[in-house]
């Protein structure tokens, strides 16, 4: 397996400090989800909750909170991928077209993809079953692979993602790190969430990089890594 290097820390405070460049990126960025409570409820590491369904460490922002970090994270990416490497950026539907407007500015827009999810979701009328993928390089991308624009792979079952209901397959990312990725190079995740994209890289001998700045996801990323890796983990925590 690869090695690992996983912090507590806020996404563009790690990146900054990162003093590596990376062959890939994956990242399911925080985006606006629903209302809550008068506000907007954000992704990854905020949507964490307890195993009955109740908030825990639930972050609260609002759009005019989240862009100027997501701006910053985007030029922090832009700074820390090697070039003619690839990025793959996970977005829904209503937000598609803002984040795809900031990655444009930095990044050479390749193709757009489907993770269909087999199972219907929540909802009504024509109830979301698919997540879109955006596919980027940093200039021309080196990597030559043949493979389909619609991704199928079921959500992972409550057994198996635990405290979090956005978990992405370990499969899915497995696929995308394969193709974009040989064995030893550096994949990076700095909206760790539950630590999918860290358990894939290690799976195909990728050195594997992340951040999360909620310290129960750090906690729990940690102890499933932990798992997999019978060597010692290498951690560094950020102290705020």
């Amino acid at each position: 397996m690869g090695n690992i290097n996983i912090e507590l820390s806020d996404a563009n405070t790690y990146l900054k400090g990162l003093n590596i460049k990376v062959d890939c990126i994956i990242i399911d960025p925080p985006y606006p989800l629903n209302i809550q409570n008068g506000t907007r409820r954000f992704g990854t590491s905020s949507r964490l909750v307890d195993k009955y369904g109740n908030n825990s460490g639930y972050l609260f922002l609002n759009k005019n909170e989240f862009y100027p970090m997501f701006k910053t994270a985007v030029e922090n990416l832009f700074n820390v991928l090697k070039d003619n490497c690839d990025l793959y950026v996970f977005v829904n539907y209503s937000e598609r077209a803002n984040i795809k407007k900031l990655l444009d500015k930095r990044f050479k827009f390749i193709k757009e993809l489907i993770w269909d999810k087999i199972d219907i979701g929540l909802g009504y009328k024509y109830r979301n079953s698919h997540e879109y993928i955006l596919y980027y390089s940093k200039g021309k991308t080196k990597n030559n692979f043949s493979d389909l624009t619609v991704l199928r792979y079921r959500v992972p079952r409550a057994t198996e993602k635990g405290i979090y209901p956005t978990q992405k397959p370990v499969e899915l990312l497995k696929r995308l790190i394969s193709n974009s990725t040989k064995p030893g190079d550096k994949v990076l995740d700095c909206f760790a969430g539950s630590g999918s994209t860290l358990k894939a890289g290690l799976l195909l001998d990728r050195a594997v990089y992340g951040c999360d700045n909620n310290p129960e996801a750090y906690k729990l990323i940690i102890k499933e890594i932990k798992i997999l890796k019978s060597s010692e983990v290498l951690t560094k925590w950020v102290k705020k």
